[in-house]
């Protein structure tokens, strides 16, 4: 599922993708993640610049991973385990993506697409 669709299907149910503003939340929703997810936050209006989807309001906490955020074509944001990256430690960070990418895209776990 894309970021938009992604997007779309959490406002069907007058919901929006999810926003995590401390540790605490962060640590929470590392906790219950079954897979790769889209989280709301993006620079989709101005390269650099995140925001959450719910509220436009600016990122003022972060998980980044490791050299993240990084390409500029890449404006959405998901959180993944980084099994490949030592930086990570096997553990779930932020990453900045295309927001065209499907999880089947991506094939780094394999597995359909999750909602929380």
């Amino acid at each position: 599922m894309s970021w938009e669709n992604a997007k779309v299907e959490c406002q069907t149910v007058e919901g929006y993708l999810v926003k995590i503003e401390n540790s605490e939340e962060n640590t929470w929703i590392k906790s219950i993640v079954k897979g790769d997810m889209w989280i709301g936050l993006n620079d989709r209006q101005t390269d650099g610049d995140w925001v959450w989807d719910s509220d436009n309001s600016t990122l003022t906490y972060n998980d980044w991973g490791h050299n993240q955020p990084d390409y500029k074509s890449e404006n959405c944001c998901d959180m993944w385990i980084g099994l490949n990256d030592r930086q990570t430690d096997g553990d779930w960070v932020w990453d900045s993506d295309n927001s065209t990418l499907t999880y089947n895209d991506w094939g780094r776990h394999n597995q359909p697409d999750n909602k929380i």
